[in-house]
């Protein structure tokens, strides 16, 4: 997925606490989890609806948050400007499996305890 700079800092700069305090490999890593869950989120909502889900599962939420070390309101932020894009954006199988192999640190540490 390629997204431009300048709409990361457009979005990110209406929500100007979380701009201020955010670190971008924060941003990054969120877009890169978020992506890697959304059969996930597919699941957790039903066919009839299009787009992403307005908000995040818990359990997913919790692995967000654990993940990124960061506080579930700041979570919950990303959501609403990534999501959006993350839900339409497709990889390449091959960058999704390099994504994959990638985050499985993460999903190790933290994923067991959402049953992720």
């Amino acid at each position: 997925m390629s997204l431009k700079l300048s709409t990361i800092f457009s979005k990110l700069s209406e929500h100007p606490d979380l701009f201020r305090g955010l670190m971008f490999e924060h941003a990054v890593k969120f877009v890169d989890l978020a992506y890697l869950l959304k059969p996930y989120l597919g699941l957790s909502q039903s066919h009839y609806v299009e787009g992403p889900p307005k908000t995040l599962p818990r359990y997913l939420h919790k692995f967000l948050k654990s993940s990124l070390e960061l506080d579930g309101n700041s979570v919950k932020l990303l959501w609403n400007i990534f999501g959006d894009m993350i839900w339409d954006c497709e990889w390449s199988n091959a960058s999704q499996e390099e994504l994959a192999a990638k985050y499985i640190p993460y999903f190790l540490k933290y994923g067991y305890r959402e049953n992720i």
